[in-house]
């Protein structure tokens, strides 16, 4: 059996770019890149099984740097859209005694991802005053990776030299974790240094969609009033500019699904995570393609 998303839920991804602005913040125009995707989950599913879940990574709906058509589901079960605590989707397989064996979930999209490419003038921004701060006391909090110690706070005040510019102290932040040689996860330490600066920081999860890769990819994003949300890639690296060769499934980390899942709080969640009657399941395979246009 064939199992299509809604036709509402198709119209509303072919709809996700409106808000996309297709110009950079220098009036010039942005890098575009479009691939059609296929993402295919095959569960191994023992023969004791009595109930599969399956919460499956889809294309973020609201990231206004791409644009997300042509959604398509392909599964023996029925399966429909979710979200975490978060607010980001994911599809939820729910299956009673299934049959053992491979079990095929296969999703196929067309995105469109733009350049993202802000402003980087410090005038054009502000200290964070406490209406930012409240409104976006979310990302100031440290998470299961992101964890704001004294070692953060110190590297906070060694970096910034107590610049309130977020621009400004961001970057410096930025050009101290690159510097770093001791720490193997620079995104989760520019997200605590930066936290701990009282800059709203978020962490996003994707893919990179190029020839040479098709690894998960992680990257941060800064806030500034006035500025929005700024695209810092320490793994790159580079500060305040990021490639459309790309695709966003996630947003933050420490996700609970719906309905929720029995097991502790997911890192992160690129691929799918799945449980069976109950117990986290990591017998499943992976195939992600694209071809481009």
């Amino acid at each position: 059996m064939i199992e299509r998303l809604a036709l509402l839920l198709c119209l509303f991804l072919g709809m996700t770019g409106c808000r996309t602005a297709q110009n950079g913040a220098d009036g010039g125009p942005r890098q575009t890149a479009t691939f059609d995707v296929k993402h295919q989950i095959t569960i191994t599913v023992p023969p004791d099984a009595n109930r599969v879940q399956a919460w499956i990574a889809m294309p973020h709906l609201a990231d206004p740097n791409q644009e997300v058509s042509h959604w398509r589901v392909e599964c023996p079960h029925p399966t429909r859209v979710v979200t975490d605590n978060h607010g980001n989707s994911f599809l939820l397989l729910e299956a009673d005694s299934p049959m053992a064996g491979p079990l095929l979930v296969k999703t196929s999209f067309t995105v469109k991802r733009y350049e993202i490419r802000p402003s980087l003038d410090p005038a054009r921004t502000r200290q964070h005053n406490s209406n930012d701060l409240e409104t976006l006391g979310t990302y100031l909090s440290g998470d299961s990776h992101s964890i704001i110690n004294d070692n953060a706070q110190q590297l906070a005040e060694r970096a910034t030299g107590g610049q309130r510019n977020p621009l400004i102290a961001a970057r410096a932040i930025y050009d101290a974790v690159v510097a770093t040689t001791d720490n193997l996860d620079l995104p989760s330490l520019f997200g605590a240094v930066a936290r701990a600066a009282q800059i709203p920081t978020r962490v996003v999860y994707g893919s990179t969609l190029d020839a040479r890769t098709r690894q998960p990819a992680v990257w941060m994003e800064c806030h500034a009033p006035d500025l929005g949300w700024i695209p810092v890639d320490v793994m790159a690296p580079e500060f305040g500019r990021l490639d459309p060769r790309r695709v966003t499934w996630h947003y933050n980390r420490d996700l609970l699904m719906t309905p929720r899942q029995a097991g502790e709080p997911i890192e992160w969640n690129t691929t799918a995570y799945i449980e069976i009657d109950g117990e986290t399941y990591t017998q499943f395979t992976r195939k992600l393609t694209y071809e481009g246009r």
